[in-house]
């Protein structure tokens, strides 16, 4: 069995291989197959291109060699790049009539992006790996990937805005691969659209990557109005270019609406104004009409006929301007003529016609009068008129532009046409416009007339010309003043009106508070004012009171006018000059809880005002209160601002308490001389705290002093006034002041009983923020005022008169005086030859450049003759200064007995000491500057005999200066000078006690008077706290005179030259440049010193001020010497003496 099935498998194997072998033996002896590769494309069929996202399709003709059946299997493709794998191809069909197969491969869905990407075909007989080479069996293939939307790179449409025909638009299109133009799949289609109808869709196909071509279509479909007309192309892979850009659409426009034609009017030749009025005969004129077009076409074509009694007359063409939108036109015709009657009818028809044919007209009828009527001027004004004199004038300014006007009467053709003008004399030509006021009357007026400030006080002109119709108006000759000043703010002034403190100097909150502003009114012409008042009769005045209520806007005033108008004066008297021209005006307020500032904006009518900056915020008003004793009104001007505040609700708050008693100033008055002139006394109001200033932590102030004389009780008969004087409203230090006399006085002593009203500032309660303003407090006082007859200047102060008299007046101090002017000669004597020795020096150097030395500066050319005589010069003069040396140092205290090195050291000591504490001083070229220069090392006569003269430039450079000084330096000329500087010291003092003392002026006046003349002039200020005044005194008088003349100038500014650029050597030529320039300086001090001898004062100390002091201290000496004779005389005798008792 098992051998029977072995039988079996063997046959069946012989048999396999009997039927296979010769397929097998064909396969390995037959030779390679002939491949050829027909097309390479996408699904679309393009050949050698594809979309990204595309499958790719081969299709290759097989010849095998010899003919076979081909089975797909047997075709390979590959992508020819390393690492791919073979694949068969779909399918193989055997071509009719022959042994080739067409064999395709299809399906190949790898997506690609841009690029051109190479496969391998392989048939029998050729292996198929990426990378292999071309032959027989097996080929090569490429395929493009295009993705790209064609474009279109260019566009227009002929016409772009149409009626409702055709329009044809020209296109260039472009195709183009990774922006290589000349690689492409091609263009396929076009759609063209309008909004959102299809226009058109054309068929290109062409493989071509650029197309260009024209398209005609029709618009009478489109709807009216303005849309995008769109081109989208796509190539032959179906990429379609999308969107809606200004790269594929362009505007087009369709409008088939006719124009319209409203408002034909008829206007004069010479300016766009209707006329209904013309001249006699054939005048010229003109049309405009207003015409409504489409908005695409631009201007319409507008022409007219004009015809009379049916017969055309005239033709004429417009031009079009806009009128405010595209669609709106203001046409106006060139001139034409037509001959008129007394009343003539044109018929005129108007044609217009836009840019895309559409058409219309309008036909209108026009009456058309001869003008006969001649205008007449009513009147010529400016911007400010008044009647002044019962005659109407007009005020201009030159700060700013101004309007002039005139008013015509004319019922004819009118001055639409603005043919008149304002002639002035100067010759300028200001036209005017007009308007019509009614049927019969017209306003002609610049408002941007100019005047120059050279013109003078008024302006003259004509007003003339010519009406629409060409009839001259009457001329009218005007006068016009010209008011260029702006008003002046003049003071604030306040006023309580109560309820509760009505007419008080003080304000509390809840007051009414009446606010006037003054102001002054200046007018450039006597008698001619432009005044405040527009011509409304509204002030060009306004309060701004923000900071006060808080109101965003300046408040008008509520009454304005003249103060000589407002301010009633007795019957038959005239109002004071300065009131002239002053204005008032006045506001009310509740008096806020906070400080008072107001900002006042004034103009007159003109407009004239001050600048901005001269309009700030103010502070500083007076204060009106109605004086108890005459009822009249006063005035209290109030420094540092009112301060109104909260009402404290303590009653009778207890802050201050008055120290008592007053002390008067003086403390005796002369009965006689009261009762002939009165006299004042005075008394220092000391106010001291009280309970409620601690209980505020001490910060209370004082806001307000106040006395009612009608209050007052006592010897007011003779006691004429009381007041109080309060240096500023917030001194707790104020004065009284009594007015005693003129009257006859029967008593010794005066008393006056008062009370004052004090208010005080009180601090913010907790949590509050505003400062608060006390209830009144009442503080009681008695004023004494004790009288004396003649004798009222006592004994003390008459034994001061006589010990100072006699002191002034002694023989020794005459002799003394004698030797101070020999001195002061002695000084003039050296001053000048100090003068001649300089002049010397300066002829030396001009020596030196007498001759030019060929325009080379400051050569030194040599000149023996001159240089000898002025060698010679200088040494005679040099042996005289020298011969006098000597007594001029002992003069001037830099030489003598009373001289000493050991006094230079003290000195010098004194000097450093205060140069070193002047860390912070003056810096110049040559490092600090010394205030106090050193003493001479010795008493050796230096070179130049005038600097020992002239001295140090300093507070020690005349120790004659300070009587300390001069005792200090031993100096018997400074001990005389300063003791002379003592006796007028001395004389004034004398003088005080005996002219002032008397009338009421405390006795410390003298005193502090005496005090300070010794300081400043005996003492010397070097000794002094500020010890450096006379010298920075100097320094700027040196520097204010050179400034008074233009020569005093130049001298300066040489001057500061030679201290910055000189060496100090004296053969350098700017050392000697510098001493010449001097000349004229020192020549012109020369003059001046010798005509000092001329003048008796050059000798002492100009007026003596001794002689009318001694005169005066004897009269009052010899008065109080005769008023105690008398009083001893009117004595009764003394009783006499008792008996001496016997034994």
């Amino acid at each position: 069995m098992k051998m029977k099935r072995g039988l079996k498998g063997i046959a069946s194997f012989m048999i396999f291989l009997i039927v296979t072998l010769p397929f097998y033996v064909s396969s390995v002896m037959a030779a390679p197959d002939t491949l050829t590769v027909v097309k390479t494309s996408g699904e679309d069929g393009v050949s050698g291109f594809r979309r990204g996202f595309d499958a790719t399709k081969i299709t290759v003709e097989v010849s095998p060699d010899p003919p076979r059946s081909v089975q797909p299997s047997q075709i390979q493709w590959v992508l020819n790049y390393g690492g791919n794998s073979t694949n068969p191809f779909t399918c193989c069909t055997q071509k009719s009539g022959s042994a080739a197969y067409t064999c395709v491969a299809d399906g190949i869905m790898s997506p690609l992006t841009f690029g051109t990407y190479s496969y391998l075909a392989c048939g029998v007989g050729c292996t198929c790996n990426p990378g292999e080479g071309v032959t027989t069996c097996r080929k090569e293939t490429t395929i493009t990937t295009d993705d790209a939307a064609p474009t279109v790179t260019s566009k227009s449409v002929s016409p772009s805005v149409s009626n409702g025909g055709d329009a044809t638009l020209s296109l260039t299109l472009a195709d183009g691969i990774g922006g290589d133009a000349a690689i492409c799949s091609g263009i396929g289609t076009v759609d063209i659209m309008y909004g959102s109808i299809l226009v058109a869709s054309v068929l290109v196909n062409t493989t071509a990557c650029t197309h260009s071509f024209t398209q005609t279509f029709s618009s009478a479909s489109f709807p009216n109005g303005n849309d995008s007309l769109c081109i989208f192309p796509s190539d032959r892979l179906g990429n379609v270019l999308t969107g809606m850009t200004s790269e594929n659409c362009l505007s087009f426009a369709k409008d088939d609406t006719p124009p319209s034609i409203s408002d034909i009017t008829l206007l004069s030749a010479e300016a766009d104004v209707p006329i209904n009025f013309v001249s006699a005969g054939t005048p010229s004129m003109r049309l405009k009409a207003f015409v409504t077009s489409s908005l695409y076409f631009g201007a319409p074509t507008v022409s007219a006929t004009i015809s009379k009694a049916g017969t055309q007359a005239a033709t004429t063409t417009f031009s079009c301007v806009t009128a405010g939108s595209p669609d709106a036109w203001n046409c106006t015709s060139n001139s034409f003529s037509v001959a008129v009657d007394a009343t003539t009818i044109l018929d005129i028809t108007v044609t217009a016609e836009d840019e895309g044919g559409n058409e219309a007209s309008a036909t209108t009828s026009i009456g058309v009068n001869v003008d006969t009527d001649q205008g007449q001027v009513l009147e010529v004004g400016t911007t400010v008129m008044r009647t002044i004199n019962g005659q109407l004038t007009g005020f201009v300014t030159s700060k700013r532009p101004n309007r002039l006007y005139a008013i015509i009467a004319e019922s004819g053709a009118g001055f639409a046409g603005n043919k008149v003008s304002f002639n002035l004399a100067t010759g300028q030509h200001i036209p005017a416009t007009c308007s019509q006021l009614d049927a019969s009357t017209w306003l002609c007026e610049n408002t941007d007339f100019t005047v120059s400030s050279t013109w003078g006080d008024s302006i003259t002109g004509t007003f003339q010309g010519t009406d629409d119709a060409g009839q001259q108006v009457t001329p009218s000759t005007f006068t016009f003043y010209i008011d260029s000043e702006y008003p002046e703010f003049n003071r604030i002034v306040l006023f309580n009106e109560g309820p509760n403190n009505a007419g008080q100097t003080f304000f509390l909150s809840g007051d009414s508070m009446l606010i006037k502003v003054y102001f002054d009114e200046k007018p450039s012409t006597k008698d001619r004012q432009a005044g405040m008042m527009d011509d409304f009769n509204t002030m060009n005045a306004t309060l701004d009171l923000s900071k006060v209520t808080g109101e965003t806007e300046a408040r008008l005033p509520e009454g304005c006018g003249f103060v000589t108008e407002l301010t009633p004066l007795p019957e038959g008297e005239s109002p004071p000059p300065e009131l002239e021209g002053q204005w008032v005006c006045y506001w009310h307020i509740t008096t806020p809880a906070h400080l008072l500032e107001f900002k006042v904006n004034i103009a007159d009518a003109l407009g004239n005002k001050p600048s901005p900056a001269s309009t700030s915020w103010m502070k500083d008003v007076y204060v009106e209160y109605v004086d108890a004793v005459s009822g009249q009104s006063k005035e209290m001007y109030v420094p540092d601002g009112v301060t109104p505040g909260i009402s404290d609700d303590v009653v009778n708050p207890n802050c201050w308490l008055l120290k008592e008693p007053l002390e008067a100033n003086p403390p005796v008055v002369d009965a006689e001389i009261a009762s002939i002139a009165g006299h004042n006394v005075w008394y220092k109001l000391h106010l001291d705290p009280e309970s409620c200033v601690a209980v505020n932590n001490n910060d209370v102030r004082l806001a307000s002093i106040n006395l009612d004389p009608a209050t007052c009780t006592g010897d007011t008969d003779v006691i004429q006034g009381a007041a109080i004087v309060t240096p500023s409203p917030n001194s707790q230090d104020s004065y009284l002041k009594l007015t005693v006399g003129p009257a006859e006085f029967t008593e010794q002593e005066l008393r006056l009983d008062c009370a004052l009203t004090l208010i005080s500032d009180m601090p913010p309660r907790a949590g509050q923020d505003e400062r608060r303003i006390s209830q009144p407090e009442i503080e009681n006082f008695t004023a004494i005022v004790r009288l004396q007859g003649i004798q009222a200047v006592d004994d003390a102060l008459i034994e001061e008169i006589k010990n100072v008299k006699e002191g002034v007046d002694h023989g020794f101090m005459v002799f003394l005086d004698y030797l101070n002017r020999i001195s002061m000669f002695i000084d003039q004597l050296c001053k000048i030859i100090y003068l001649i020795n300089t002049i010397n020096q300066v002829v030396a150097v001009v020596r030196l450049a007498v001759i030019p030395c060929q325009g080379i500066p400051f050569c030194k050319p040599a000149v023996p003759p001159i240089d000898g005589a002025a060698r010679t010069t200088s040494g005679t003069f040099n042996a005289i200064v020298n011969g006098f040396y000597y007594v001029c140092q002992y003069n001037s205290c830099r030489y003598g007995f009373w001289y000493s090195d050991k006094l230079d050291d003290v000195y010098n000591n004194l000097a450093n000491g205060a140069n070193s504490a002047l860390a912070g001083g003056f810096q110049g070229p040559r490092g600090r500057v010394q205030v106090l220069g050193q003493a001479p090392a010795t008493g050796e006569p230096p070179n130049y005999p005038h600097e020992a003269l002239l001295g140090n430039v300093a507070v020690w450079a005349n120790p004659k200066n300070s009587i300390i000084m001069s005792l200090l330096m031993l100096c018997l000329p400074g001990i005389v000078f300063n003791l002379m500087k003592a006796r007028q010291v001395e004389c004034q003092y004398l003088q005080c006690l005996a002219s002032e003392v008397p009338t009421g002026a405390p006795v410390e006046t003298c005193v502090a008077m005496r005090a300070f003349g010794w300081c400043m002039f005996v003492y010397g200020e070097i000794f002094q706290l500020i010890p450096f005044s006379a010298f920075i005194k100097g320094m700027l008088g040196a520097i204010v005179g050179a400034f008074q003349s233009v020569m005093g100038i130049v001298g300066l500014a040489l001057g500061l030259s030679c201290w910055l650029f000189s060496t100090g050597n004296p053969e350098d030529w700017v050392d000697e440049a510098c001493t010449v320039i001097k000349l004229p300086k020192i020549l012109q001090e020369f003059w001046d010193t010798i005509k000092g001898f001329r003048d008796a004062q050059a000798w002492g100390f100009g007026e003596n001020s001794c002689d009318a002091a001694i005169e005066k201290a004897d009269e009052v000496i010899e008065a109080h010497e005769e008023a105690e004779a008398a009083e001893e005389a009117t004595m009764p005798p003394a009783p006499p003496a008792p008996p001496t008792p016997v034994g």
